[in-house]
């Protein structure tokens, strides 16, 4: 019998491996020490620290933009007079992600289940997004004002196989509740696809002035 979860073959009679988010602090208690454990620990935590930081900060000014642009309330598109930061967008992403996170730690989630879960949903959507960045490319190239050579088109093309590879080794044969992530993932995108079909005039735009922005 293999566990997806764990390292290999799990004999019956045998405890199985622990679960993604521990195994490094287990492995490295028990054939290291329980110091490298505690470091391991405690880089964990800084890097989890770090990913809040700049997640927040993506997701703040990520609805500032949409909200500049006619997509969400208007109240996002204000920004501080002094600093220029969004200071709306950002107290709603700092409070929704507490309320996230205290709703997943009273059902019995530690931090590092919070921290594992969402970060997996993420790369999900990340992985779909670098789909759908890879088929925008390979149009692109196919069109007859594009300067690229047409062969180069298996480079994306084969990124985009790869990446298919990537999510479903990362959905298949999972346990509860990683067997909920893809659905959960798939639904958010979904709904992003939703808004884009509705609106296309409105997506177009937001589209334009996000290309512009990374381009000045």
């Amino acid at each position: 019998m293999r566990r997806r979860s764990g390292t290999g073959p799990t004999p019956r009679g045998r405890t199985p491996s622990p679960a993604p988010p521990r195994r490094s602090r287990s492995f490295s208690s028990t054939y290291i020490g329980r110091w490298y454990a505690v470091a391991i620990s405690v880089i964990a935590f800084f890097v989890a620290f770090a990913s809040l930081l700049s997640s927040t900060a993506a997701a703040s000014r990520l609805l500032f933009a949409l909200a500049r642009d006619g997509f969400g309330p208007s109240s996002f598109a204000r920004t501080n007079p002094s600093t220029g930061v969004p200071v709306n967008s950002t107290i709603f992403t700092i409070v929704l992600t507490t309320i996230l996170a205290v709703g997943l730690g009273l059902f019995g989630a530690t931090s590092v289940d919070v921290y594992y879960w969402y970060a997996t949903i993420a790369v999900l959507c990340m992985v779909v997004a670098y789909g759908m960045t890879s088929v925008g490319v390979i149009r692109y190239m196919f069109r007859p004002t594009s300067k690229i050579r047409r062969w180069e088109a298996i480079i994306p093309a084969l990124g985009l196989v790869f990446l298919g590879y990537v999510y479903i080794v990362q959905v298949t044969g999972q346990t509860a509740p990683y067997t909920y992530f893809p659905w959960l993932a798939g639904a958010w995108c979904l709904i992003g696809l939703v808004i884009v079909l509705a609106k296309p005039d409105l997506a177009q735009r937001i589209g334009a002035r996000l290309t512009t922005e990374d381009l000045d």
